[in-house]
């Protein structure tokens, strides 16, 4: 975008200059935001313009498969757990009874074994439900930072698809800074690392 700075600058003499220039400004640090997981958008409630704070929602997917599968991996962890105790509770009389000498080998190997193959149920399902779990959490965009919206690509309905290139993000743009592109005439007299006074749209900044 074009605006017009008025640009006061404080020389190595002892009077003050001022000269008026044209300049380009842009966004000096700019973010992605996009979706880590696969689904379907439900809300976008951004557009470009909007100023937002840092871990406000931009967007989020549809909740109803995340929600499911949730559900669906705790039930299973809740399931296995009075199994491992049953089986852990076998075992251990099990070993009790074989050094006891009352329990040959073989059947304290199968005790061990069903043991270890219910724990091992348990250590695949939590896993399980932590990728739900942290896919949930990645459904819903929020930004990384209080900035602007520049631009967003999200509508309602829109697939969102990674592996299928189908990538729609939302930018954003730190608000505290700037780039400002000037073409100075040598004639201003202006020194490299010299402090200047930037006026835009009525208020000043120091440069």
């Amino acid at each position: 975008m074009k605006n017009i700075l008025t640009i006061f600058c404080l020389l190595a003499v002892t009077a003050v200059q001022a000269a008026e220039v044209n300049a380009t400004l842009d966004w000096a640090n700019r973010q992605i935001a996009a979706f880590a997981v696969h689904g379907v958008v439900d809300k976008v409630q951004v557009v470009a313009g909007d100023r937002v704070k840092k871990d406000q929602v931009l967007a989020q997917l549809d909740q109803t498969i995340f929600l499911q599968s949730n559900r669906k991996y705790q039930a299973q962890v809740d399931g296995i757990k009075p199994r491992l105790f049953d089986s852990k509770q076998n075992y251990d009389q099990a070993l009790e009874l074989y050094e006891r000498t009352v329990l040959s080998q073989v059947e304290l190997q199968r005790a061990e074994v069903q043991f270890q193959g219910v724990e091992a149920e348990q250590v695949a399902a939590r896993a399980e439900l932590e990728i739900a779990r942290w896919q949930q959490r990645h459904s819903i965009l929020v930004s990384p930072c209080d900035c602007i919206v520049t631009s967003s690509s999200f509508l309602p309905g829109m697939v969102i698809n990674n592996e299928n290139q189908t990538i729609a993000s939302i930018e954003l743009a730190d608000v505290s800074v700037m780039n400002a592109v000037v073409i100075l005439e040598p004639s201003m007299q202006l020194k490299l690392k010299q402090n200047v006074q930037v006026n835009v749209a009525g208020k000043n900044y120091q440069a």
